[in-house]
């Protein structure tokens, strides 16, 4: 997204700041983009970071802020869920770099027009390359629809709480077209979504789309929040992924 020295730049910073988080900006005037360090104000910024508004208003003077970026230190390159809320304030893509004692990884941009990886050739990413994730991005691609992109932290099936799917099935414009196993085994049509419960305690936590011809398109969760072993796949439905199975739906788009 930017270019090797500005991404040098990401990682020698994170990596100077280690153990706390560090925080700045990739601005643009003119024919310059550089990236510009800012001063982490948070109350604990080992666990999260702060720009003072007045460090902004003089980074941004005579400047257009392209991206935000901040480390993740000993942890993955992944966004929470306050970091896709406070994305979306921006409007603009974020960055996120892993950094430890040795040195700190790739940056990750997320949000906005942020690229991702092909639908069905994508490294799993929590919150950004997910199940969720590429729910949305396929209704998006095969049926010009945009669903509710819904902030998300790493395991949230893990505890009480709200569920992602369940609670914004009508909001984001789905009806159930069955109730039980056998009754979606006659009904499923391609488009439709089913949702699946996989080692979850608030119900389902996994979604795909039902592609006809017995198979349904999805991104399988990792066992952490960023891997690049686990791809979407194509799977046989019915099939081994039934049992998991918990609600059929079909978008009213």
């Amino acid at each position: 997204m930017f270019d090797d020295s500005i991404l040098a730049a990401i990682r020698d910073h994170a990596s100077a700041e280690w153990p706390n988080e560090s925080c700045g900006v990739v601005r643009h005037r003119g024919d310059r983009i550089e990236y510009r360090a800012c001063s982490n104000v948070a109350d604990d910024p080992k666990v999260g970071f702060v720009i003072a508004k007045r460090e902004v208003d003089i980074v941004r003077r005579g400047w257009r802020i392209l991206s935000i970026i901040h480390s993740h230190p000993d942890g993955y390159p992944a966004p929470s869920a306050l970091d896709m809320a406070r994305q979306r304030q921006w409007d603009i893509p974020w960055g996120i770099v892993a950094s430890f004692r040795t040195g700190s990884g790739a940056p990750l941009f997320f949000g906005a027009d942020a690229p991702k990886e092909p639908l069905m050739d994508r490294s799993f990413i929590h919150g950004w390359q997910d199940c969720k994730a590429f729910l949305d991005d396929w209704f998006r691609e095969e049926r010009s629809v945009e669903l509710l992109d819904m902030p998300r932290d790493w395991e949230w099936w893990l505890n009480s709480g709200p569920n992602l799917y369940l609670d914004h099935l009508a909001e984001a414009g789905f009806h159930a077209v069955a109730t039980d196993r056998a009754s979606a085994r006659s009904v499923l049509r391609p488009g439709d979504c089913i949702l699946f419960s996989v080692r979850s305690r608030v119900g389902p936590n996994h979604a795909g789309i039902y592609v006809g011809d017995g198979l349904f398109v999805h991104h399988p969760s990792a066992r952490l929040p960023v891997s690049e072993a686990h791809r979407p796949q194509k799977s046989v439905y019915p099939g081994p992924w039934e049992s998991r199975a918990t609600h059929w739906l079909r978008h009213a788009g």
